[in-house]
């Protein structure tokens, strides 16, 4: 085996609705063209597989839906398999039925849970443990004890297995330090990481939260997959290969027609997102200078590169920019990078 090739991405919210805010998400408005130039570079780097994990479309409308299996299938007419897991929103608007209708013939399922949209595929020598943590809550990701008790025993099949072993799932198996609400991140069953963890599995796949993060947590490396029409209009790259995973993130190659009016679209965002942090600052003269420190943080957080954001954290304007922002998720967030390692997903060598 010449190892495993991944591309991976998540949370596409797709919908042909024009009465959509770009506000906050700044390509909803040109999802068509930006998803579009996504798939295209899917089939021009022909991994082995694309994963996609959750908030496929926005709210379930079947119109959206069809779309996306239609790119979808000209992906695997490449050759290219398919590894896909229901989001939330995915479930606003549809059932896990009408689902399984439209996207099931995409997946080569070696087993299917009998009571979600769960199953398992294999890849090369990867086993892809693709799970529905969304049917059961409209928010929260959870499985059910029959969806557990299935999973238990499908990583008993493969103990003892040279095959690597990977989850892939909505929501985070691990929590993330900064998020003071982790149960509107997290799969909430209790003993899932025990259950992983004693059976191999060393790599956790997600989405959900709109930006790229990983963390590192009881030997389990989990990557959190960044959403394709915000941030740093970014997907992550996977290799598999003689006992590592090295991943890095990938920007997508938009046409030379379309880039002044994305980078347009992305600056209002930000513009924005900038205007709610200077409120919370308050008035004084080190304002602007917090607001670019602001600014910073969000450009490394959009481009997996925090930690290259660490060594300034204890400069005297970083440390007022925190005490500002400490009764807020971004302080929260700014505080736990200081407290603990942060691992890059811009660029990531981890040993399975």
């Amino acid at each position: 085996m010449d190892g495993l090739h991944a591309v991976i991405s998540s949370d596409f919210h797709y919908t042909a609705q024009e009465n959509i805010s770009d506000l906050i998400v700044p390509l909803m408005k040109y999802a068509k063209p930006a998803l579009s130039a996504l798939f295209a570079q899917v089939r021009q780097e022909k991994p082995d597989v694309f994963i996609i994990c959750g908030d496929n479309t926005n709210s379930g409308r079947t119109a959206d839906m069809y779309y996306i299996r239609d790119q979808l299938r000209m992906i695997r007419d490449e050759g290219i398999r398919i590894v896909m897991v229901p989001g939330n929103h995915d479930l606003d608007l549809c059932t896990p039925e009408r689902y399984e209708s439209i996207y099931g013939e995409l997946l080569q399922a070696d087993c299917r849970d009998p009571h979600s949209l769960s199953y398992t595929c294999t890849v090369k020598d990867t086993v892809f443990f693709a799970m529905d943590d969304s049917s059961l809550h409209d928010t929260h990701g959870i499985l059910s004890d029959a969806s557990m008790a299935w999973l238990k025993q499908q990583l008993q099949r493969y103990r003892g297995s040279s095959c690597t072993k990977v989850f892939v799932s909505h929501h985070g198996v691990l929590d993330e330090p900064w998020n003071r609400r982790p149960e509107l991140y997290r799969i909430l069953n209790p003993g899932l990481q025990d259950l992983l963890v004693s059976n191999g599995v060393r790599l956790c796949l997600s989405g959900h939260q709109h930006f790229p993060s990983a963390l590192i947590r009881r030997g389990i490396l989990q990557i959190t997959a960044p959403m394709p029409l915000a941030n740093s209009f970014t997907y992550c790259d996977l290799r598999l290969r003689d006992g590592y995973a090295e991943e890095r993130l990938v920007p997508i190659r938009f046409s030379e027609q379309l880039v002044p009016l994305f980078n347009k679209k992305h600056e209002r965002s930000s513009g924005f997102r900038l205007d709610a942090v200077r409120s919370l600052l308050g008035s004084s003269a080190q304002t602007d200078r917090m607001t670019e420190v602001a600014a910073e943080w969000f450009h490394h957080m959009e481009h997996g590169t925090l930690g290259q954001f660490k060594k300034h954290m204890h400069e005297p304007v970083c440390e007022q920019t925190l005490h500002m922002l400490d009764h807020t998720d971004y302080g929260s967030w700014m505080r736990a990078l200081l407290d603990e390692p942060y691992t890059d997903p811009s660029h990531i060598l981890f040993q399975l």
